[in-house]
């Protein structure tokens, strides 16, 4: 049986352990899945990537102006003052983003684990965000849970993204006990592009984990 507490990241190298054991990551499961093109520079992979993380700990500047009971529009207020701090476009578009739809950030960037159905580990990854609708709207509908994942990317990889977000939504399921709606990918690049997509079936999404798993360990 699963036990989070024997889990144990390294945020040097970036490596995730249980019992002393090193398991994978959604990011590396998906590799094997959506091979990185190898003529891309390193250099260039990791300016991208760089610019992500600053990207990430902005918006989730914003999402902490939220972490409290008080009315909507006056966490909305907060965060404005904030990202006009900031000072990003692509942050000021993120709030206007979840402002126009009455989205309120529930939670954010959280680690969370894929068991199988013997509750026996499969892998492990961090969402960006989820949003509770506080209206219903012509995308959300109040009350409900929608999971989001940023990118930053010129490119949207709508493919993998729809695999990457089903495997989180899962994951949270399982240890939160609460229902995704939606998944749905932001685009934030030349301004913010909101892009539906669609779940995976939670059964295949195991199966096919357990056999990316058996790929991931085979070739260390």
């Amino acid at each position: 049986m699963f036990k989070e507490e024997l889990f144990r990241y390294d945020e040097e190298d970036h490596l995730g352990y249980y019992n002393d054991q090193l398991v994978p990551s959604v990011t590396q499961l998906l590799d094997i899945l959506f091979p990185l093109d190898e003529d891309i520079p390193e250099g260039r992979l990791k300016t991208a990537a760089e610019r992500g993380s600053k990207k990430h700990a902005r918006l989730e500047e914003i999402n902490k102006c939220f972490d409290n009971p008080y009315p909507y529009e006056q966490c909305f207020s907060n965060a404005l003052k904030i990202a006009l701090e900031i000072g990003d476009v692509d942050v000021l578009n993120y709030l206007g983003f979840i402002h126009a739809y009455k989205l309120r950030p529930f939670d954010y960037e959280n680690l969370v684990f894929v068991v199988d159905e013997n509750d026996e580990l499969i892998c492990y990854g961090h969402y960006d965000l989820t949003c509770v609708a506080n209206e219903d709207n012509i995308l959300f509908q109040e009350g409900h849970l929608y999971m989001f994942d940023y990118k930053t990317t010129s490119v949207f990889a709508k493919k993998k993204t729809e695999w990457q977000l089903s495997i989180y939504a899962l994951a949270y399921e399982q240890m939160s006990k609460n229902y995704i709606t939606n998944i749905h990918g932001l685009h934030l690049r030349d301004g913010i592009k909101d892009i539906p997509l669609t779940r995976k079936d939670n059964i295949m999404t195991i199966n096919i984990l357990k056999k990316l798993k058996e790929s991931w360990c085979a070739r260390r």
